[in-house]
């Protein structure tokens, strides 16, 4: 179980599962935002950038469970894949039967008396098991950064090179809390240039006027 904050962001080359027993709170994950509340399912892409903030900073109860994609194999890859279309960093899935869940994560406890690779060969079965209820609910929603934070972006970024102040690529990043590699690729999705050679074009063109 978990209780926390994750005021400074995190980024995990696994997927990220958190199942929020109490409590309401909201993640910023690569320029979405997303509420989520008791008995939901949070689902985290490989090397998203993400930060999660219980609502009106009351206690936020959650449960957290990372994997390798290599363990998971069959109909639940292709169901997890599934969550993922179009580049989506996150999904949220609703509305499950939270008995059948607290059910299985009860057993959790049982993990504790194990060791070694049958303790994680447990684990990896609790996993599977929480992944098979999550696909049988029909509320399943994936999301995706959002034109409006793109267009931020390149207002951001004209305005700072119009204030002829160094601009990097991190800088951009951290300011509207995205991975680099995500940044780059919707940036380059919705304006069909790249970031660096927006920023390149731009620097002429103020070049040009002074």
């Amino acid at each position: 179980g978990i209780n926390e904050q994750d005021t400074s962001g995190r980024c995990s080359d696994n997927y990220n599962i958190f199942y929020t027993s109490r409590g309401c709170g909201n993640m910023r994950i690569e320029g979405a935002d997303i509420s989520f509340s008791s008995g939901d399912f949070c689902l985290v892409h490989p090397l998203a950038f993400y930060r999660i903030s219980a609502e009106n900073d009351k206690d936020l109860h959650r449960f957290a469970f990372s994997f390798p994609k290599e363990k998971i194999d069959g109909a639940l890859l292709a169901f997890l894949d599934s969550l993922f279309q179009n580049g989506s960093p996150c999904a949220v899935v609703r509305g499950i039967d939270s008995d059948d869940v607290h059910r299985v994560i009860s057993t959790l406890s049982f993990a504790d008396k194990l060791e070694g690779e049958v303790k994680q060969q447990y684990v990896f079965a609790i996993i599977s098991q929480l992944l098979a209820i999550i696909s049988s609910s029909s509320k399943k929603d994936s999301y995706t950064c959002s034109e409006d934070m793109i267009y931020q972006v390149a207002d951001f970024i004209s305005d700072n090179l119009e204030r002829n102040k160094a601009l990097s690529l991190d800088e951009i990043a951290k300011t509207f809390f995205v991975s680099k590699f995500y940044l780059c690729r919707e940036f380059k999705k919705y304006n069909g240039i790249s970031i660096h050679a927006y920023m390149n074009h731009k620097r002429m063109m103020i070049a040009r006027q002074y």
